[in-house]
This record gives C-alpha cells, sequence and structure tokens, in this order.
C-alpha cells in the first residue's frame, strides 16, 4: 500500500490538474520484494499473474460538485487501461483485476481535474495485491 505524504507541517491539501500523475511518496507496506518506486509512482509487477489494483481518492471538502475522473496507466500509455470518475463525494474509489505480465510499470493519474484531494493523512492510497 503506497499513498502520499506531505510530511509534518506540509499542505492538508494538494491541488492536481489534468493528466498530472499522483505522487504516492510513502509506502505503509510492501510484502514481496520491492516492487513500488516512491520517486516515479510506478508498481512493477514482478511475476505473470492476475492483480487486484485499488485506488482511493480522498478529495477536499470543497469538492463535492468538481467532476474527477482517475485513470490506471500501463507502461508509457497515453491513454488509461482503467478510468472512473464521477460528480460529488467526498472519495473516489476504483477497484479492477487485470492480468499483468513480469516488468509492467502501473501508475495513476487525474483524467479530470483540477481537483484538491486530501493529503494529510494516508486516505489517496495506491493498493496492488496479486491474486493468481
Amino acid at each position: 500500500k503506497a499513498y502520499i505524504d506531505t510530511g509534518v507541517g506540509g499542505p492538508s491539501l494538494v491541488n492536481y490538474a489534468s493528466g498530472v500523475l499522483l505522487g504516492f511518496n510513502t509506502i505503509q507496506y510492501e510484502y514481496g520484494g520491492s516492487n513500488f518506486n516512491t520517486t516515479t509512482s510506478e508498481y512493477t509487477i514482478p511475476s505473470n499473474g492476475v492483480y487486484q489494483f485499488i485506488v482511493r481518492v480522498s478529495l477536499g471538502a470543497t469538492q463535492t460538485t468538481t467532476l474527477l475522473g482517475i485513470g490506471l496507466y500501463r507502461n508509457a500509455e497515453v491513454n488509461p487501461q482503467i478510468r472512473n470518475g464521477k460528480y460529488g463525494a467526498n472519495i473516489e474509489n476504483m477497484s479492477t483485476n487485470i492480468y499483468c505480465v513480469a516488468g509492467e510499470k502501473w501508475k495513476v493519474k487525474i483524467v479530470v481535474g483540477p481537483i484538491s484531494i486530501e493529503v494529510l493523512r494516508p486516505w489517496t492510497e495506491f493498493i496492488i495485491t496479486k491474486l493468481s
């Protein structure tokens, strides 16, 4: 599990424009190797199989009427493999299962923005689990 952390005294909200990579810079836990790169915010698939990807974005309190779109990207592809978004709510969730090949790199970007994201607590997160 990786999340965004601005550190003690850092901002509680960060604005993200469309097309911007979500900077997951802190690893809460990682089992089975060092596959998440906090510099690039990319997860590298260690072995072929079906993986579950979960993305949760916690929005600022004033963002409940703003359209948000998040996308899950493989390697250097221009278009997301999976895209999700809606108006309203304080949290946007995306979950999907995908067959992946070893060496693929996965990341999360804002597809529709700008949006203010809660970053003071680990509520904006990126979780990857190998299912089979």
